[in-house]
């Protein structure tokens, strides 16, 4: 699991900013999302989120928080193989063009086993890394490629890319597999198609991700598919309308409202991540959703049967009225001052009243992290 994330440099983030996953054990049943440890999901997991919601004005930095974590993991999970040897990153930095991006996670696996790495990159070169287990350096790595490893020493180090992580080189010789496979994260996305072929791979993931929606009111009874003459493997999705006189109409799934549409591809991309542990990154979760459904879609991460694995959901959103569902400690402000992003947890704002309506609180903007309305973008400082 994902206990903490910091960010330097990168986008509009300028000073050093937290994501910090990590619930006050005492309150975490009262007042915040972290699944209770079974045997399935080991006792050595603390209190550590299951959930992270983050809110902010557009333009805020919400998504710069996702596109860091996705670049954290692109560069930790898949630079050797992904990345070129003469290709750059894309320039990261808005506020330091001569100072690098740097970037630390911390992580808890089910044995108990607490796993840190730190990394700094400029768009050319990584410049530092370092992976700690347990407090015990495995390795590190310094400007030109100076390298400290007992564990690695048997690598070609001189095979080792500017560009590459040495992570990501490491595992590509077999080592430290466990530890790359931490960093990757899923991500959430939904393309507004309605495809009305699918994989037959996918036909038992789509009749559980209906089962799990199939009381939100859809309309629709059941789905079927069909196969299609000619295509190997594909099937036409069909969506099931029982009428007052009991007869069945079978619709096309592209027939289907988007948001339906919608509802049920997020389901399963949900559902993916439920099924095996890991972490999903989706921006904006509530589009074309109702409230109360994405209420639901959130609640499966905060359930120990439908999230044995402790998997975690970290997404964005402008929805303020799932807020006192989902708690101080899940969720994340953000907002700009001087073109910068500052991000901090409910939890720790000082204006926090817990007797009051988080929702109420947020569009009456005590707190922050809401658009401010009327001002110009160089005066709103």
């Amino acid at each position: 699991m994902l206990s903490k994330f910091t960010i330097e440099n990168f986008s509009s983030i300028n000073e050093k900013q937290v994501l910090d996953l990590n619930v006050d054990p005492e309150q975490a049943d009262l007042h915040g999302w972290a699944v209770p440890a079974t045997e399935e999901n080991s006792q050595h997991y603390p209190d550590i989120a299951t959930l992270a919601v983050l809110y902010g004005a557009n333009g805020a930095g919400k998504s710069t928080i996702l596109s860091a974590l996705k670049s954290l993991s692109f560069i930790a999970y898949a630079s050797q193989t992904e990345v070129k040897a003469d290709e750059n990153f894309p320039n990261f930095s808005w506020f330091g063009q001569d100072k690098p991006t740097k970037m630390s996670v911390e992580f808890l696996r089910p044995n108990g086993h607490k796993v840190e790495y730190e990394i700094s990159f400029t768009n050319e070169a990584i410049l530092f890394e370092k992976l700690e287990i347990n407090n015990e350096e495995i390795f590190k790595r310094e400007e030109k490629n100076q390298i400290v490893s007992e564990q690695l020493e048997s690598l070609p180090f001189r095979n080792l890319r500017r560009n590459a992580s040495l992570l990501s080189f490491a595992a590509s010789y077999g080592h430290l597999e466990d530890i790359h496979s931490l960093f990757n994260f899923a991500l959430c996305y939904f393309d507004g198609s309605k495809p009305n072929a699918v994989q037959e791979k996918d036909i038992p993931k789509l009749k559980q991700a209906f089962k799990l929606i199939s009381d939100l009111d859809l309309g629709i009874s059941d789905i079927s598919f069909q196969e299609i003459p000619g295509k190997e493997e594909k099937h036409a999705l069909f969506a099931h309308h029982r009428l007052p006189t009991g007869e069945v109409k079978k619709l096309l799934w592209h027939s289907e409202s988007d948001g339906t549409a919608h509802l049920l591809s997020v389901m399963f991309m949900l559902q993916n991540i439920l099924n095996k542990g890991g972490i999903l990154l989706a921006d904006e979760i509530e589009e074309k959703l109702h409230p109360l459904a994405v209420f639901r879609l959130l609640e499966l991460f905060n359930d120990p049967e439908t999230n044995p694995h402790k998997a975690q959901l970290i997404c964005t959103s402008h929805l303020p009225d799932i807020m006192d569902e989902v708690g101080e400690y899940n969720i994340f402000l953000t907002e700009k001052r001087h073109q910068a992003t500052r991000l901090w947890r409910l939890d720790d704002d000082k204006h926090l009243d817990e007797s009051q309506s988080f929702r109420a609180a947020y569009l009456q903007k005590i707190y922050g992290g809401v658009p401010r309305i009327g001002r110009p973008a160089d005066q709103a400082n």
